[in-house]
């Protein structure tokens, strides 16, 4: 009788200590992006996770993937959809390949820097958009910079779109991306990130277009001495997690992941202004030439060309265009 009563109190104890333990396991969250340590996303996503890692008194932790650890930015956006990565930092123009709208974001000369493009997606027209980003790949958690992009090669200084002209860039797998080089004048040559380094390496592209910050941290200057300000993108970015995931957290849990999205975004913004900065004095230290007095008007009006390339959208682009 004592045996079956000690039984009894054991498998109580058991019972009503168990769930405390589960609650109290922490969780490990898997976020990838492909770019560098010095890149913007991933001290975006580092605050993040100092964030949630102190405000859920580290229950949750935030592993951050840089340089496409966890796959090329295609992979990345269906490893969202399909569980498989819980989070991600990832530019609008992969999204774009899964939530076609997106696209007119993208759209060469159409900011003039990242803070107006913030103020479009957080516009009502933006916010309309996003909704589709939602449904189609997974949970906005913040939008990060990703840069103002220009071209840099490693056969000569590009101040004229005549100077382009023969040119292999390197683009985004986007088609926005692709025509906007080829009415620049270059050849637009798709292909994944992480490969843009071997590519100028072995001579298979002459150059690509990107942040000065994405040129230092990927050290693509090691092969490609030119940098022109053509800033004809202006391209902005996302946080995104599983929507799985993100239903799994306690409503506790996703106020914290929402806080620490907006507090990093603002961090992650503040960094790339200062970073791009600081990049360029070290890119011209190591002994890349940097052109930043171009005539943009002969780029911004071939660029008008590819703007006709989503009719269907009119109407979207006239609306964000509104926006200062």
């Amino acid at each position: 009788m004592k045996r079956i009563s000690l039984l009894a109190v054991i498998l109580f104890i058991l019972a009503i200590s168990l769930p405390a333990a589960q609650a109290q396991q922490k969780v490990v969250l898997k976020a990838g992006h492909t770019s560098s340590l010095i890149y913007q996303h991933h001290i975006g996503l580092l605050k993040m996770n100092d964030i949630v890692k102190s405000r859920t008194n580290g229950q949750i932790e935030i592993q951050v993937f840089p340089m496409s650890q966890l796959g090329n930015e295609r992979d990345l956006v269906e490893g969202i959809q399909l569980g498989t990565i819980d989070m991600i930092a990832v530019s609008n123009a992969m999204v774009s390949n899964f939530v076609p709208e997106t696209i007119v974001f993208d759209l060469p000369y159409l900011f003039k820097d990242q803070d107006q493009s913030l103020r479009a997606l957080l516009s009502p027209t933006g916010q309309r958009i996003v909704k589709g980003v939602e449904q189609k790949v997974g949970k906005v958690l913040a939008y990060y910079a990703t840069g103002v992009r220009s071209v840099f090669n490693r056969v000569r200084p590009v101040r004229t779109p005549e100077d382009m002209k023969g040119l292999k860039i390197r683009v985004i797998q986007n088609k926005i991306y692709l025509a906007t080089i080829n009415a620049l004048g270059g050849i637009g040559t798709p292909l994944p990130f992480s490969e843009v380094y071997g590519a100028l390496q072995q001579g298979v592209i002459d150059g690509a277009e990107n942040s000065p910050v994405s040129l230092l941290g990927m050290k693509h200057y090691e092969h490609a001495k030119y940098y022109s300000f053509t800033n004809h993108f202006v391209l902005s970015g996302y946080v995104l997690m599983n929507w799985n995931r993100w239903n799994s957290l306690t409503p506790e849990q996703q106020k914290i992941f929402t806080e620490a999205g907006q507090e990093s975004q603002k961090v992650e913004y503040a960094y790339e202004k200062e970073k791009d900065i600081e990049s360029i004095v070290e890119l011209r230290k190591q002994g890349v030439q940097i052109i930043e007095t171009l005539n943009l008007a002969p780029f911004e009006e071939r660029a008008k060309a590819v703007w006709r390339e989503v009719p269907e959208y009119a109407s979207t682009i006239e609306e964000i265009r509104k926006i200062k």
